[in-house]
């Protein structure tokens, strides 16, 4: 299937490639460009398609692959290639205006429509699913900057409310349809790879969860066997202190290790002033669970000690933590 937006405001998916031909005046000169609908093609008016919604601009109707191993690599491909393509060199982030107008990101914007109809029951038992949804993550946040931008372009009525600002949209009201429901990222980080542990942002009610046992997406939260704090580090935020995009495989163990150990070593400095131990903590950490990290500034600097792999930077963090909390300023 192949969708466009045709110059009538329709949002159009059709079975084959649609035709164009030129219809000529009387002169013989081109007066006019028509669309030649399929018949057997299926149309939706554009403004009826949701702008949260970043991948639904085809729809879906032919089951995607159920071999969970094939989408896997799908999705590895498509984020080697963004890394590949677009990373620059200075800062390590992705050049987002060469990326949206390249042909490899069109190809994944077509295929990321296909996990509308992914059974997502397929990702449960899997020992890579975690690697799954860390690299769908990554690509589908920038697929939402994409998308972000696309909508400013237009003045879209999407950012008529005072409420949506750049990273609210992004993180928290696009999403993607994923086997019929929807997930923003932060959905995605917090109910699947976090285990449906509450965001650090706001609560739903008095829920101590992201998702309410009403919810049909809360026996997704359960997918991954266990959460794993260190997946912060492991998704890309598209801001100068986001961590670095990588692609992630089945030796996800010790990649979110590696990640996780280059980001604390760039970002965690120890001082001393007057004879207290100032600890500098970035501000990613904010996004761990306080289940995962603790929330004494004393078990903080232990938790970013245990991950630190620089004995120098571990053992003046060690020392810190022995420290008298009047002793510990974390900033």
């Amino acid at each position: 299937q192949k969708e466009i937006e045709a110059e009538s405001g329709l949002c159009i998916g059709a079975k084959q490639p649609m035709e164009r031909e030129k219809d000529k005046d009387k002169d013989g000169a081109n007066s006019l460009d028509v669309q030649k609908f399929n018949v057997g093609g299926y149309y939706q008016l554009f403004e009826d398609v949701d702008p949260h919604v970043v991948n639904a601009k085809r729809r879906c109707t032919v089951r995607s692959d159920t071999n969970f191993s094939v989408l896997l690599r799908e999705f590895q491909y498509y984020l080697s290639e963004f890394i590949r393509q677009f990373t620059n060199a200075e800062d390590n982030m992705i050049e987002l205006e060469r990326l949206r107008t390249s042909s490899i990101f069109q190809q994944y914007a077509y295929f990321s429509c296909e996990l509308q109809q992914l059974d997502l029951r397929v990702t449960i038992d899997s020992a890579d699913n975690y690697a799954f949804f860390i690299n769908l993550y990554n690509c589908m946040v920038l697929h939402c900057f994409v998308h972000y931008h696309e909508l400013e372009k237009l003045e879209h009525s999407v950012f008529h409310s005072g409420k949506n600002t750049r990273n609210n949209l992004i993180f928290s009201q696009f999403c993607y349809d994923i086997g019929g429901l929807r997930f923003s990222l932060d959905e995605i980080e917090f109910g699947i790879l976090q285990k449906n542990a509450k965001t650090p942002a706001c609560l739903v009610g008095n829920s101590s969860t992201l998702f309410r046992n009403a919810d049909p997406r809360a026996k997704y939260g359960g997918i991954v066997n266990s959460p794993d704090s260190r997946v912060t580090f492991a998704l890309y935020r598209g801001s100068k202190d986001s961590p670095a995009l990588q692609l992630y495989t089945h030796n996800i163990d010790a990649e979110l290790s590696s990640c996780t150990n280059a980001y604390l070593q760039g970002h965690v400095r120890v001082c001393e002033t007057g004879g207290k131990k100032e600890v500098y903590l970035p501000g990613l950490l904010k996004w761990i669970p306080e289940q995962e990290i603790g929330k004494t500034p004393k078990q903080m600097v232990l938790w970013v000690a245990c991950q630190c792999h620089d004995s120098t930077l571990q053992e003046k963090l060690m020392e810190a933590a022995e420290r008298p909390s009047k002793s510990l300023l974390v900033k």
